[in-house]
This record gives structure tokens, C-alpha cells and sequence, in this order.
């Protein structure tokens, strides 16, 4: 080609006030009340770049495209204190949020009622006058958010007691006197749990920082409250004029980040200009102005500077089709995840070297910047940056429960957690999730209250014992005894019942009924005497007298009977039989025999019985006489008392009149023994005598410490 393309730079200064030249970033997005975090987090903003607040707002010319304002607060209400009860309970208030509140002393005391956080105000004048009558008790102690107290509590305190506080982990107690005092009826001493910090990979590097002192895991570090960070900046970047310093100081959950940016020159004109002609080879290849020797270097950013640099470009084309000239990317554009090209770089359609920006989804947060540029019908890119969910802060802790992921592995913006109450707690918020939004943690912090049980109305008869004192609240696990106090009465139900979990007891409350004896079936040849009319049921007490109806027969057993306890007779129904002239073998003795034995007897026939070695007889006489067919005298074998070595070293005893054999010794009914402590060891205070004797197989034994 014949023709040749001459570039000539002209340079112009003009005297003109800075302030009319295009400005190329923003500031800081400004509202009234701003309380909400920009995403990105930055000092300064390129034409182009974007932030959410909610809602998506674009740098256009140096200033914002939508104007943005933070939500308002409200404060804890004024004079909200134990006096006061709120529901929920924390400092702040987003707008919108609604509490109930009660009035717990005061004129005002039992009155309740609801407000809504608008604008930054309550919707209602919310107050509870003061108690001015001092209280020697205190109810229990109050909640601290991110904290508890150190062991168990109670539900009333003393004046002068005092409660220890302590909080979750990388969370700071202040004051760091973990205490609050119960006086005059009010919990003194207000105490907080400063949050801690975090700082992560993602959020860095949309700050293009680093740490300058790395700790051991530099994805994610947790700074409590007054901690330090240093940081420096990454790859060729510089801090920026308008950003804060590098070492930071977390407060209460606080840090302001140091922001880096890259610049193209340092605020001058490295080199100016340059004129080229072009061979052929290069209009050949559509004028892709690959330079053997042109470099150019145009002015980045111009700050704070009275007069401007315009800077004019004139390109003479000489017999060139321009159109020509132009290389067309008409592939798609490329696919980036979870993220979208920028409303200023759509084009119906792009040419050499045009460049798309592209900007994070809703939700999540740059690492580094993405753009991509038209080289050769080709998308080539430009900053390879990645679009990842945007973090939450660690999630709070409710008092008495605690919280599990339930969907996600991380605290990004999608996931979400489940909270558990503790055993022995319930749910009492309708919500038990929350899930991570730009805006933090939605819903508010479930809370877990203890599980109470109502007790079930009784009647008269029963006694209910382990109820608390002054109708107090009965907890989880508490249980109940109870019992009839009149023999006339039994217990119908569970003696006993637990406080079970969801406020119910895991038993009905059981009931004291009468008495009740049944009259048995009509007995032969006896007559009863005391059966009521209807042979109705008996009570306790009734008796019955028992005859046999023809005179020639013996009465076998009691001749009356009482009601007694549990609904049983006294004694078993006696009968009435013929007498008889002989009884059976005699009846078998526990730890005896008789001397011989037949199959018959005939009436005043008697038999002699013995025990077996060192069993005593009980009577000494040892006979039973057959009377009209039965076996009389009770008689019984009484036991032995064993003491043997390994029993006394456990007693820490030994003889003191030693026997031949001092292993085991065979003490019978009505011996006595002898003992001493054994070594330096001396009798206990609350020991037997040395002296014992055995009582039927028993011998309380002393015992030396």
C-alpha cells in the first residue's frame, strides 16, 4: 500500500480552573443517616465502578447516579431499664422494627404496649416510672448479648449479691469487672460484650491489601476489640492519597480498611509524543498499531491543579477506506460467574481494542477488577478478577441455645443457620433461622427461654411435695412428689412427676380414692357377719366377723378381719371344716428336720424337730402336736452370724480375744464378740460398741478410721 498514516500530537495548555474538567472518580457515597456498608468498601470510586446500598448505584462523571442513603436507627428506648421489659432487647434498632414492652414497677406497673422504630424515632412515647420504694430482691439476672453468666442462676437475689458475667469467644467484656449487684431491687453496672473484627481474604482484596505481618491462617482473622493490624499493599499499587493509614485498630467490631489503587503514570507526562509512518505490513493487517519503537504515555489522573492539560490528536488518513480498518468482535460476550457487563460498556457492537466492564451480581463482592478487551474478534482478558459471595460477620449467640449451618459451609451471603435451644429451654421467637443477606444476618436473634410447667389443679386429699416457695416458676426437670397423708386413702396415678420438655409434665398429677375392701364370695359352712346391705364395697376400717354355721365344726383361722391399707383383709377368710382324727406328714422346717417321720397322725401325736449346726431352735421345745388334723406350735431355726477377715479389714477391726481360727468364725443366736481397732487406727465417732452380739444371722460391726 502506497498510502501512509501520519499521527500528529499537538499538546495545548489551557489556563483554565480545574474544576470545569471531567472528573474521573468518585467519592465516598454521603447521606444523612448513613448506617449501612458499601459494597464495595472503598475511599475513592473510577468512573464506571459500582456500589450496593440495597440498591445499585453507578460513577458517572465524578458523581453517583442515584442518591443514596443509609437506614436510620432508633435507640434503646430512654429509660429502659429493669424496670422496663422489651421484647426484643438490644441497643439499636433498624427502621421498621417493632418491640413490645411492659412495665414492670411504678404507677405504670402490668401496662404494655408496642412501637414501631420510623425515621429514626419511636412511634410512641414509651415510658415506665421508676419504683420508689427500695426492694430487698432482685428477680433474675438480666441477658447479656454475646455473653451469659458464669454457672447457674436463680430467679430472686439479695440485696448485695452480686453476679459474674462472661462473654463468647473473641468477644471483649467491658468493663472487665465481670460483675453486676443487685440493689434497692436493680441490677447495677451496665456491662457489653465488644464485638470483635473480621478480616478476610475476599474483603482485601477488594482493597488491593494485604497483611504486612502474615498470621498462620490468612483467609479469615478474628480481631478483638483494641487489636492492632498492619497492612501493606498489593503487587505495584500505592495508597491512595485519600485513604486511611495502614495500621488499623479494631473497635467494637469496627476497622476501617486502607485502600491501594494502580495508577498509569506518576502524576506527569513521562514522555510526551512521537510520529510514526507505517509500512504496509501494518495497514494490511487492519492498522493494529502494533509499534516497533511508538511508546505514549498520557496523564492518569491530574489533581488539585489550577490548570488543565488538553491534549489534541489529529490523524490525517491519506487514500484509506476507514471503515476497512476496523476489526469487529462478534462472538458473545464472555460468561463470567455470578457476575454482569456494565450498563456504560453495552454496545450494539464492539471494535479493536474496545473494553467491557463487568460488575458483581447482587450479593456478592469483587476480588480484583474484571474486564475483558476486543483483540482479533477474540475477548482477551484484561483483569481477571472473581465475583465470590459477600461475607457476614460471625453470627451472635443466643442466650441458652446455639447455632448449627444449615444451608452453605461458610457465613456468605445465600447461607443459612438454624438455631437449637439448650435442653431444658424453648423457642419462643417464630423465627429459629437466619440467613446471610448484603445486609447482614436477616430476622432478628431467636431466643430461648426456660421451659415452665403449670401445675394441675388437686383436690384436698393429696399433699404435693417440692413445689418452690412463693408460687415461683417450675423448671425443667423439677419434679414433684406426692402422697395421701390419710391411711383411709390411696394414691391413684404416679407418685412423682418431672417437668418434661415443651412445658408439659410427662405424667398426669395422680389422686388420693378411698379405701375399698371387696366382700368375698360366699364362704360354706360359714357365716359372715358385718356384710353391708347390696354387698356393697367396704372401707378402710370395716370389719367382718367370721362363724362356722353348725356347731360340730372347727373354725380354721381368724375369727376377724379388718380393711386395711391397699384394699386388702387384714387376714385370709378363715373356713370351717369337720374335725379330724389324724393330720399329714409334719410340715418341713427352713434349716431343720424332724427326728423321723410317718405319713399319718393321729390327734395329740407329737413330733420332735432339730436344727442344723450352729442354728438355734425357736422355741427350745422342739415338738408340734397333731390337733383335729392340724400341726400346732410355730417353730423356727435361727440363724448364725458369719465374721470373717476381709469383712473386718474393711472395717479396719480384729479380734480381741482371738479364736483358733481367725479367718472365719461362726458367731450362734445370742453370742457375743469382742473387737479393737487394728495398727494406730482409733474408733469413729459415729461407730457401734466394740462389744456386739448376734440377733438371727445380724452383727453390727464397729469401725475404726
Amino acid at each position: 500500500m502506497k498510502s501512509s498514516l501520519t499521527l500528529l500530537c499537538l499538546v495545548v495548555w489551557v489556563n483554565v480552573d480545574a474544576s470545569s474538567a471531567q472528573t474521573e472518580y468518585c467519592g465516598k457515597p454521603e447521606g444523612e443517616g448513613r448506617r449501612m456498608l458499601p459494597i464495595p468498601d472503598q475511599e475513592r470510586y473510577e468512573n464506571g465502578d459500582q456500589v450496593e446500598y440495597g440498591c445499585l448505584a453507578t460513577c458517572k462523571n465524578g458523581e453517583w447516579d442515584k442518591t443514596i442513603k443509609g437506614k436510620d436507627y432508633c435507640s434503646k428506648p430512654e429509660g429502659a431499664d429493669t424496670r422496663m421489659l422489651l421484647i426484643p432487647d438490644r441497643e439499636r434498632y433498624e427502621n421498621g422494627d417493632k418491640i413490645d414492652y411492659g412495665c414492670l414497677s411504678g404507677p405504670n406497673k402490668g401496662s404494655r404496649g408496642k412501637a414501631t422504630c420510623k425515621n429514626g424515632e419511636w412511634s410512641k412515647t414509651i415510658e415506665c416510672q421508676a419504683q420508689t420504694e427500695p426492694k430487698d430482691f432482685c428477680g433474675p439476672p438480666p441477658h447479656l448479648m454475646n455473653g451469659d453468666t458464669n454457672g447457674g442462676t436463680r430467679e430472686r437475689y439479695r440485696n448485695g449479691e452480686s453476679v459474674q458475667y462472661v462473654c463468647q469467644k473473641y468477644y471483649i467484656l467491658d468493663p472487665p469487672s465481670a460483675y453486676k449487684t443487685c440493689h434497692d431491687g436493680i441490677w447495677t453496672r451496665p456491662i457489653t460484650c465488644l464485638k470483635p473484627c473480621t478480616v478476610d481474604e475476599e474483603l482485601m482484596n477488594t482493597q488491593n491489601i494485604q497483611f504486612k505481618y502474615p498470621p498462620e491462617d490468612q483467609t479469615k482473622v478474628y480481631a478483638t476489640h483494641g487489636d492492632l493490624i498492619t497492612f501493606k499493599c498489593t503487587g505495584h499499587s500505592r495508597l491512595s492519597p485519600v485513604s486511611v493509614d495502614f495500621r488499623q485498630q479494631c473497635i467494637n467490631g469496627v476497622m476501617n480498611l486502607p485502600y491501594c489503587q494502580y495508577w498509569l503514570a506518576n502524576m506527569g507526562l513521562r514522555r510526551a509524543m512521537a510520529v510514526q509512518t507505517y509500512s504496509q505490513e501494518l495497514w494490511d493487517r487492519h492498522c493494529l498499531f502494533m509499534f516497533y519503537s511508538f511508546h505514549f504515555y498520557c496523564i492518569y489522573h491530574l489533581i488539585n491543579m489550577k490548570s488543565s492539560l488538553t491534549l489534541l490528536c489529529l490523524v490525517v488518513w491519506v487514500n484509506v477506506d476507514a471503515s476497512s480498518a476496523q476489526t469487529v468482535c462478534s462472538g458473545p460476550l464472555p460468561n463470567v460467574p455470578d457476575a454482569r457487563v456494565t450498563e456504560e460498556s453495552i454496545k450494539n457492537e464492539y471494535k479493536e481494542d474496545d473494553i467491557v466492564l463487568f460488575s458483581c451480581n447482587f450479593g456478592f463482592v469483587p476480588a480484583g477488577r474484571i474486564s475483558y478487551q476486543c483483540k482479533k474478534n477474540k475477548w482477551v482478558a484484561v483483569r481477571q478478577g472473581k465475583c465470590k459471595p459477600k461475607p457476614c460477620e460471625l453470627p451472635d449467640e443466643t442466650a441458652n441455645g446455639h447455632y448449627s449451618i444449615h444451608v452453605g459451609n461458610d457465613f456468605v451471603f445465600g447461607a443459612t443457620i438454624k438455631y437449637t435451644c439448650n435442653d431444658g429451654y424453648q423457642m419462643v421467637s417464630k423465627m429459629d433461622i437466619r440467613t446471610c443477606m448484603v445486609a447482614g444476618w436477616s430476622n432478628h436473634l431467636p431466643i430461648c427461654e426456660v421451659v415452665s410447667c403449670v401445675p394441675e389443679a388437686t383436690d384436698g386429699r393429696v399433699v404435693v411435695s417440692g413445689l418452690p416457695d412463693d408460687d415461683g416458676v417450675i423448671q425443667y426437670g423439677h419434679e414433684l412428689k406426692f402422697s395421701c397423708p390419710n391411711p383411709a386413702h390411696h394414691l391413684k396415678g404416679n407418685p412423682q412427676v418431672v417437668c418434661a420438655a415443651g412445658g408439659m409434665w410427662n405424667n398426669h398429677f395422680p389422686t388420693c380414692e378411698d379405701v375399698t375392701c371387696e366382700a368375698a364370695e360366699k364362704i360354706k359352712n360359714v357365716n359372715v357377719i358385718g356384710i353391708p346391705q347390696n354387698n356393697n364395697t367396704m372401707k378402710y376400717g370395716h370389719r367382718l366377723q367370721f362363724e362356722c354355721s353348725n356347731s360340730k365344726h372347727v373354725l380354721k383361722g381368724e375369727s376377724e378381719v379388718v380393711c386395711s391399707t391397699n384394699g386388702q383383709w387384714s387376714h385370709s377368710f378363715p373356713i370351717c371344716e369337720e374335725p379330724k382324727d389324724f393330720c399329714g406328714p409334719p410340715p418341713h422346717l427352713m434349716n431343720g428336720d424332724t427326728k423321723g417321720g410317718r405319713e399319718s397322725y393321729r390327734s395329740g401325736e407329737s413330733v420332735q424337730y432339730m436344727c442344723q449346726k450352729y442354728y438355734i431352735l425357736e422355741p427350745p421345745s422342739a415338738y408340734k402336736t397333731c390337733h383335729d388334723g392340724i400341726w400346732t406350735r410355730p417353730i423356727t431355726c435361727l440363724k448364725p452370724c458369719t465374721v470373717d477377715e476381709e469383712l473386718m479389714n474393711t472395717q479396719n477391726i480384729q479380734f480381741k480375744y482371738p479364736p483358733e481360727d481367725q479367718n472365719k468364725l461362726y458367731a450362734t443366736h445370742g453370742d457375743h464378740i469382742t473387737f479393737k481397732c487394728t495398727g494406730h487406727s482409733r474408733m469413729s465417732p459415729v461407730s457401734v460398741d466394740f462389744r456386739q452380739q448376734c440377733i438371727n444371722g445380724v452383727m453390727n460391726l464397729p469401725y475404726c478410721q
